[in-house]
């Protein structure tokens, strides 16, 4: 929402179709009339859903340019969710191959990994980033540390993000384990929902 605001304010165009409200087929109807209702030339993409629509919707009302950011890899499935996804991702992979003019990766492993599916020329990375001069911290480390019960020697680990399987977090607490039998007064913290 904060993103969405901060568009407009500079004076970006900003239309929201909601997915879960109209099904695949509103959504569809709805990015068409939205792509419709201004002068766009470019249609950019992220996840397997938007790929697919945007590009459908894209290509419906003549638009040539397609980009798309690939961020990571989809979530486990089970049962008829894993074979539904398949069908999803063997699609989404058509217009990547055949539709899709440049596909954007945001680390040097999904770089490699596309590079192997897609033309290597048409697979640029873009690392994420982080303007560090914006980040206004809300309080002082000392503050932090005094909250939990750490002095300002403590050595403190963490790892932020959404809590699924496809973060790897199981990664970090078995690093946690390691660095315990080394460090064993270091403190560890999972943030997430």
């Amino acid at each position: 929402a904060n993103q969405l605001a901060a568009l407009a304010t500079a004076g970006v165009p900003v239309a929201v179709v909601e997915a879960g409200q109209h099904g695949l087929g509103g959504l569809f109807r709805g990015v068409v009339a939205s792509l419709r209702a201004r002068p766009v030339d470019i249609v950019h993409t992220h996840g397997y859903k938007a790929n697919i629509v945007g590009g459908l919707a894209g290509r419906w009302v003549g638009i040539r340019w397609f980009i798309r950011t690939e961020h990571g890899y989809t979530e486990p499935f089970e049962g008829i969710d894993r074979l539904k996804m398949a069908l999803y991702k063997g699609i989404d992979s058509l217009f990547g191959r055949f539709a899709t003019q440049w596909i954007i990766a945001v680390s040097h492993e999904m770089y490699m990994r596309l590079a192997r599916s897609f033309p290597r020329d048409r697979v640029a990375f873009i690392q994420n980033g982080i303007v560090l001069d914006r980040v206004v911290p809300t309080a002082s480390s000392t503050a932090v540390r005094s909250q939990f019960g750490l002095t300002d020697r403590t050595p403190v680990f963490g790892t932020a993000g959404r809590l699924v399987p496809v973060k790897g977090v199981e990664y970090f607490l078995y690093a946690a384990r390691g660095i315990l039998d080394v460090v064993p007064d270091a403190r560890f913290f999972v943030v997430g929902d």
